[in-house]
C-alpha cells in the first residue's frame, strides 16, 4: 500500500546535478510541508554537513544530531528519502467498462478498500489509501489520503505505537 507521497523534487539527484545548494534544500523542505524558517535552518545544516541529496542513509537519530528536533519534521524529511509512490504503487484494476464500485478518486478503477475514518467511510482503490496502525495492533484498516492528512495535521494521533507514518 503506498505511503505518504514525497514532495515534487525527486530524491535521485539534486536539481541541475552536482552538490545541492542551500536554496535547493530549503525548497525541498518547504515542499515537504516544513515551515520556511525551520527549512532554512535545516538547509544550511545539510550543506555544511555535506548531506547526500538522496537522504537514503538518513534516520531519526542522525536528523536529531543535525538539529532536526521536531518529530513531525523528522518524519517529513525521512519521507523524502522514500521512492516515489508512483513507482512503488501496486497494480490497480483499470476497467475498460464501467466498474461496479468505483474508487472515490478514480471512477475508472474498482474500489477495494473503505476508509476507516468514521466521518468518511468512502471506498477507494489501493493507490488512494494508506495502512492505519492502531493501539491494539490491528493493521487491516486503511485511511484515505485526505483523512490521514487531516488526522496527522491535527495531531489526533500522538504516540509512536499508533503513528500514522
Amino acid at each position: 500500500v503506498p505511503q505518504f507521497c514525497a514532495p515534487s523534487i525527486p530524491a535521485a539527484a539534486a536539481p541541475g546535478g552536482g552538490k545541492p545548494s542551500v536554496a535547493q534544500w530549503r525548497e525541498r523542505f518547504v515542499g515537504a510541508g516544513i515551515e520556511a524558517d525551520c527549512a532554512a535552518t535545516y538547509a544550511e545544516t545539510m550543506v555544511q554537513e555535506c548531506i547526500d541529496w538522496s537522504l537514503e542513509l538518513m534516520d531519526k537519530e542522525t536528523l536529531a544530531s543535525l538539529g532536526v528536533k521536531k518529530i513531525g519534521h523528522q518524519l517529513r524529511i525521512l519521507a523524502l528519502a522514500k521512492p516515489s509512490t508512483a513507482a512503488a504503487a501496486p497494480a490497480v484494476i483499470v476497467a475498460s467498462t464501467p466498474v461496479d464500485c468505483p474508487c472515490a478518486n478514480h471512477p475508472d478503477r474498482e474500489a477495494v478498500i473503505e476508509c476507516c475514518e468514521p466521518v468518511c467511510r468512502r471506498k477507494f482503490c489501493f493507490a488512494c489509501v494508506s495502512r492505519a496502525f492502531t493501539m491494539n495492533g490491528n493493521t487491516n484498516l486503511y485511511w484515505c489520503h485526505a483523512c490521514r492528512k487531516r488526522v496527522k495535521d491535527n495531531a489526533l494521533i500522538d504516540c509512536e505505537k499508533c503513528s500514522i507514518l
